[in-house]
């Protein structure tokens, strides 16, 4: 009769679970969309109770599967265009079992909003200079083909800047200058705009004369 040998062994029939956590600017609209910018860091790892995790594929679009095990952190850097990238990825333990294929679809916009400013009535150019009506309404209107436009920030003849809801009167008569520029809703600032306009126009002074014969 040989010595009895006893034998213990874990059975693992789990695949690990895929656990992510975003790090750096976001955005996720009422569609339910994801926004990120070069800047933005997915965390990726998988969890598993049992062998624990071996490998964590990762693709974009429809390149090759990459083991991001050791790295555990992907981002689209500035080699990427804006536009959409469709990430894939799946888990496998140290037993073999392996994960669904898990798909996040992501908006990379590293694109500020346009902004440009609406003045009613239209202004009038006398001598290089601009005139606007006392009463002028100034709009300002931005765009943003990513993430939207969260904010528009305007200051008035050197004040600090202030966002804007609505549109504007300029209360000050005289030189006036306005400075303005828009974020959206990763942060993407556009470039500081400035017009200057004057809404003292003094027109000439006129007579008349009655002359009777």
């Amino acid at each position: 009769i040989s010595p009895v040998k006893h034998y213990t062994a874990i059975v693992d029939g789990t695949a690990p679970e895929l656990r992510y956590l975003i790090h750096d600017a976001y955005y996720i609209d009422e569609n339910q969309n994801v926004y990120f910018t070069s800047d933005t860091s997915l965390i990726v790892w998988g969890e598993d109770i049992g062998s624990g995790t071996e490998n964590l594929f990762v693709r974009i679009n429809d390149s090759e599967y990459i083991d991001f095990i050791d790295e555990n952190m992907i981002y689209l850097n500035e080699t990427y265009e804006d536009g959409s990238y469709q990430l894939e990825s799946y888990l496998v333990d140290r037993v073999g079992n392996t994960s669904p294929i898990f798909s996040q679809l992501i908006y990379l916009d590293n694109t500020a909003p346009e902004v440009e400013i609406e003045i009613d009535p239209n202004a009038i150019v006398l001598n290089d200079r601009i005139f606007i009506d006392p009463t002028t309404v100034l709009s300002f209107v931005a765009n943003d083909e990513g993430s939207g436009v969260k904010d528009i920030f305007v200051s008035i003849n050197g004040a600090e800047f202030a966002s804007v809801q609505g549109d504007y009167v300029v209360p000050e008569k005289g030189e006036n200058t306005v400075r303005f520029y828009a974020v959206d809703n990763l942060g993407n600032k556009s470039d500081v705009k400035e017009v200057s306009f004057s809404n003292a126009l003094s027109l000439p002074e006129t007579e008349l004369y009655l002359e009777i014969e």
